[in-house]
């Protein structure tokens, strides 16, 4: 895994979660062209009510990110991500996806969006309720606005 310098299909994001035991480091998600035009339309919604002082962000069912831990001789976060960061954009080898091990199972992936342009992925471990969520992202650097 190596950062990229421009837009690819991977992004790497910063990670959390709320299990002591099974703690994760990072969340890797897909970026294809639909998925963006569909987060720059639930952006623009989520904007048009910047006027509401009540509305913190607006949550969106979204489809499924692998939270992920570091392996024992690595810390990808640190390699990847530059101080100050919480997301970028990386290149895979060849089969480097598959040789990570999710955190499994969770489920009600969501994605929250703010009206000023932050967003942040939530999901909850299926068995223990734990939960999971990402830094935030800018999204006029996802999506170039």
């Amino acid at each position: 895994m190596k950062r990229a310098t421009y837009p690819t299909s991977h992004i790497l994001i910063r990670a959390n979660n709320s299990d002591d035991i099974e703690l994760v480091h990072f969340a890797i998600k897909e970026v294809t062209i639909d998925w963006l035009i569909m987060v720059q339309r639930r952006f623009m919604m989520t904007r048009s009510m910047a006027s509401d002082n009540d509305l913190y962000a607006d949550a969106f069912w979204d489809p499924a990110i692998d939270y992920y831990r570091n392996p024992k001789d690595r810390d990808l976060v640190a390699e990847v991500l530059e101080y100050g960061e919480d997301w970028a954009y990386i290149v895979l080898e060849a089969g480097e996806l598959e040789s990570f091990v999710p955190v499994d199972p969770l489920e009600a992936h969501q994605l929250l969006i703010t009206a000023n342009g932050l967003a942040l992925f939530k999901a909850y471990d299926k068995y223990t309720g734990a939960e999971y969520w990402t830094d935030d992202i800018r999204l006029d650097g996802l999506l170039r606005l």
